[in-house]
């Protein structure tokens, strides 16, 4: 998917059960419908895996059947919506055809009308090459005479246009799926769009390159539609830092004495800044230590794999090239026995490599346990668990019936919880004397030996804020960090602002004025309420 750099990709014959939303631990989401049932049979079924663009501009999914789904997304200047089919074969009765063409027709009424229409898929169906009287909705560019005619006429009638009947290109960019026997090669899948945004569509053709180890190549559409985004607005940084690494004493020793050299260097200037410069001074200095002596963590492929697995899934890919590239039959039929080969022992490495990483995973949980290392065993845990593989479950309206748009599941909760928190007032106002006694609070500037034991308490692992500075970097010596950190909070204690830029709420709590009413009287008062030094 990275690799030919698609945002919406359609997979058919999943053959999950149920339906749901997931989001994977390298950041897509994937989204699915099946059969109801979670007991039945595990057949059909499709998803649509989305990249992390097309993610944050989903605005609604609607899971039809195992054979058909549509998701909703926010396109700058038109609203887009994707319908993803798995079309019953040839061999299958007529009365299964029309449920589903009737079911695709329903679904396709549904979807809003200005909406640019996107339908794509196995629909089992070949359209010909002969587009005489249907020169509206489908070109000249087909890969056979047999006809499609359920397909070919849905698109007539809805005003959409077969993508791959449009873009001249070689027989074997056109054909999509390859039979059991090697021999047979035809045209199935397809995409369509509403004749309308026509010009939208740049090009439709087969990549072979894909290998999935399956009998249908991978068929991209380049169409012009630019996905509407939430945009992060708190400059956060999008990368992680090996912090792992400040675990080696070595490391731990090289990184505090690189912050103590930079931070010498400009300890005369800092104190004649501003408040904001001298914050961006110090976030410079933790920043770009970060970066030079632990780096930037890369993203690694399945960890569980092993270099002879990879090696082998790098094999069979050439060997998909070559069979691709072969023009004799029987070279290409001995090519295609190899490939077979060589893909099911990629499967059982595949699977014996999981079992050596579990097993693995578990000795180091039960010696993490052992030396009662809770972090690391939970760590263990959590991967095991699939810590970051979140599974929205499908929220109901009060009559059961599921909620698929982004809008409508944020109105029900709204309702929701406007009826279990709005509460009658109680019939009785208590009464609550004033109180006598004043607080001792110390109002003074932080300490240092206050910002080291907050620096000491500040928990690992926690995600870092828009200064993009993980908190073990402060912890890697608590005393270096109170030296460098104590004159600026001397400058916000003064000043009593926090910049926007750098906000150590971690680190310091300042007094609150709060503002009181008085049930009986009415009467406003304020004063200071002391929160706790941490």
């Amino acid at each position: 998917m990275r690799k030919y750099r698609i945002k919406v990709l359609g997979l058919s014959e999943t053959r999950w059960n149920g339906s749901g939303l997931s989001n994977l631990t390298t950041g897509e989401s994937i989204i699915y419908s099946g059969h109801e049932d979670l007991d039945h049979d595990h057949t059909h079924g499709l998803a649509l895996l989305l990249s992390r663009e097309a993610s944050k501009a989903l605005l609604g999914w609607e899971p039809v059947s195992s054979r058909l789904m549509s998701a909703r997304f926010n396109a700058k200047g038109r609203k887009t919506t994707i319908i993803q089919c798995y079309a019953p074969t040839n061999a299958a009765p007529e009365e299964e055809k029309e449920e589903f063409y009737n079911a695709l027709q329903s679904l396709l009424e549904k979807t809003p009308k200005n909406d640019n229409k996107l339908i794509m898929g196995d629909m089992n169906a070949k359209v010909g090459t002969n587009n005489a009287g249907k020169e509206l909705y489908m070109g000249k560019h087909g890969t056979c005479n047999e006809k499609g005619d359920l397909f070919a006429d849905f698109c007539a009638f809805n005003d959409l246009i077969i993508g791959v009947t449009i873009f001249p290109h070689k027989t074997i960019h056109k054909k999509t799926w390859t039979s059991p026997d090697g021999k047979t090669e035809n045209q199935i899948d397809h995409f369509a769009i509403s004749r309308k945004w026509r010009r939208s569509l740049l090009d439709v053709r087969v990549r072979r390159g894909a290998d999935v180890a399956s009998d249908h190549h991978l068929l991209i559409a380049t169409a012009r539609i630019k996905l509407k985004s939430f945009k992060d607005f708190s400059d956060r940084p999008h990368y992680k830092i090996n912090t792992q690494y400040l675990k080696s004493e070595e490391k731990k020793v090289l990184f505090n004495c690189e912050v103590k050299n930079k931070f010498e260097v400009l300890a005369g200037l800092v104190t004649d800044e501003t408040l904001e410069q001298h914050c961006l001074t110090l976030q410079e200095i933790w920043k770009s230590t970060c970066t030079d002596v632990l780096g930037r963590k890369t993203k690694q492929h399945k960890q569980w794999l092993s270099a002879e697995t990879w090696a082998k899934i790098q094999e069979r890919k050439e060997l998909k090239e070559k069979i691709n590239q072969c023009q004799n039959e029987e070279q290409k039929a001995y090519l295609r026995t190899q490939y077979g080969a060589v893909n099911k022992s990629v499967r059982k490495n595949a699977r014996d490599d999981k079992k050596r990483f579990l097993h693995e995973m578990t000795v180091d949980a039960e010696k993490a346990a052992e030396q009662r290392d809770m972090k690391r065993l939970y760590d263990i845990t959590r991967t095991l668990a699939g810590r970051n593989t979140k599974t929205n479950k499908p929220v109901k309206d009060k009559q059961g019936k599921i909620i698929t748009s982004d809008v409508g599941q944020k109105d029900r909760w709204a309702e929701h919880f406007q009826e279990i928190l709005n509460q009658h007032p109680p019939e009785s106002i208590p009464d609550i004397p004033p109180t006598t006694e004043e607080i001792d609070v110390n109002t003074g500037p932080p300490t240092k030996g206050e910002i080291i034991k907050a620096n000491k308490n500040a928990k690992k692992g926690k995600e870092r804020g828009p200064d993009g500075i993980p908190v073990e970097a402060l912890k890697a010596d608590p005393k270096i960090s109170a030296e460098m950190l104590h004159p600026l909070l001397c400058k916000i204690w003064e000043q009593e602002k926090v910049p926007e830029i750098w906000k150590l709420g971690y680190l310091i709590k300042l007094p609150k004025k709060v503002t009181s009413l008085n049930a009986t009287t009415g009467e406003e008062s304020c004063y200071c309420q002391p929160s706790a030094r941490s």
